[in-house]
């Protein structure tokens, strides 16, 4: 059985590179915002959590704070243009296990996926 991993990200063409890239391996869930992020783990069990930042209607460190009341166990990946460093002491503070700085390569993301999945 294939593990799962929740994209969480307002750019489609992102979601869509990302899904690109990972269908082969994992099932693969999209979310646009982190609200609709929230209501896809409700009802589903995803093994892994990929999400942007600066979404709008909930934002990723909310979306991953209140997703990790959810989903204890699982780790949170953060795709971000921002690599200063009070953005990675907030990445860290939400409880993200690592990020990735866009633009990004497949390579990266399926490195990052081997360690943590």
């Amino acid at each position: 059985m294939k593990k799962s991993v929740l994209l969480v990200d307002d750019s489609a063409t992102v979601r869509q590179l990302l899904r690109d890239m990972l269908s082969r391996d994992y099932e693969v869930f999209e979310a646009k915002h982190g609200q609709e992020g929230l209501d896809i783990l409700k009802k589903l069990k995803v093994n892994i959590v990929i999400t942007d930042i600066n979404m709008p209607i909930m934002d990723g460190y909310k979306f991953i704070r209140e997703a990790k009341k959810l989903t204890k166990f699982v780790p949170y990946i953060v795709i971000t243009s921002d690599d200063g460093p009070d953005a990675m002491r907030l990445i860290k503070e939400a409880g993200a296990a690592t990020f990735i700085k866009k633009p990004f390569e497949a390579a990266q993301v399926r490195k990052i996926l081997s360690i943590i999945a």
